[in-house]
């Protein structure tokens, strides 16, 4: 469905076709979200983490290289695994548990090599982690630092770096597009898929024998937005389209959930796919299948069938 819904927006090419077609996509669309994150919301709230699934922290290792892809939702996921494997590149699906709150400030340091390094603060820090060692707020330097402390390389996005350590690098533009775009990213999906396997493919060529593609989050894309749902901002720490920090000691009435890294703090989250802000097409931060379930990519250089080629002579 996720996916589907996708295609049709990134087929809404001529203005004309926009109304209509959008218009019918939401009336579809908007219901089976709202069924299928208000049950999935219920068992979370029903069984707490007993329902959720995260692999280990990933240990350093000699050719392994972890790929960071920001807001690569599963079904994309899917479209990357098939766009590898058009160039002869098999990738094994996997999935993990996001966060709560399914946001980067949580979830990406949840997903690294250095997750035991960080811990939960106050609910009043937009939802960041800070440093076991110092308390410091796990800004991307510090979180850069403490890569490196443990013997990870940071590669920019046009490294390749000593393929005989292990490495860390960033990739892709899928939530930054998605929240200056809105639907209009589903346009821009094809093009993200193709960089990230391009990417990829560069790494496997530099020599890298493993590389692993990990996430933060998932995300909901509706035209039109949204549905707006009320919570008053004297409630809460920090409000943001699908989760909101609250307030110590505040009973707002609404469903709560706790915070990945301190179960102290208490996150509200829209029920279904309801948004604390009016107007938001693309967002995350809550639970929902399509924000909380992640994907996992494992890739394995394939391994040469004969000696290789070399330049005997040059005229």
């Amino acid at each position: 469905m996720d996916a589907a819904a996708l295609a049709t927006m990134a087929a809404c090419g001529a203005q004309e076709q926009q109304g209509a077609v959008l218009g019918v996509l939401r009336a579809i669309y908007l219901p089976w979200l709202e069924v299928t994150s208000r049950h999935l919301q219920k068992l979370v709230l029903e069984n707490g983490h007993a329902i959720s699934k995260r692999s280990g922290i990933i240990q350093p290792a000699a050719g392994r290289l972890v790929l960071f892809a920001d807001g690569l939702r599963m079904d994309v996921a899917h479209l990357l695994a098939e766009q590898l494997a058009a160039t002869g590149v098999t990738a094994t699906k996997e999935w993990e548990w996001s966060t709560i709150p399914s946001v980067t400030a949580t979830a990406k340091p949840a997903a690294s090599p250095v997750a035991d390094q960080v811990q939960g603060g106050e609910a009043s820090n937009e939802f960041s982690t800070q440093l076991i060692g110092t308390g410091q707020r796990t800004t991307q330097d510090r979180f850069v630092a403490t890569l490196k402390a443990r013997g990870w390389q940071c590669l920019s996005a046009d490294e390749t770096g000593d393929v005989s350590g292990s490495a860390w690098t960033e990739a892709g533009a899928l939530d930054k597009r998605g929240h200056n775009e809105g639907w209009k990213l589903a346009r821009s999906v094809d093009t993200e898929v193709r960089d990230l396997a391009s990417r990829i493919g560069a790494l496997l060529n530099a020599g890298w024998t493993e590389v692993i593609v990990v996430t933060d989050h998932g995300w909901l894309l509706v035209p039109g937005g949204l549905p707006k749902v009320e919570l008053k901002a004297f409630l809460t720490e920090d409000r943001w389209g699908r989760c909101a920090a609250l307030k110590a000691e505040v009973q707002p009435g609404v469903q709560v959930f706790k915070w990945h890294w301190n179960p102290a703090v208490a996150i509200a989250c829209p029920p279904g796919a309801g948004c604390y802000r009016a107007g938001m097409e693309y967002s995350h931060g809550g639970v929902s299948l399509q924000e909380m379930v992640t994907p996992r990519l494992c890739i394995t250089a394939s391994q040469p069938t004969g000696s290789a080629a070399r330049i005997t002579e040059a005229k």
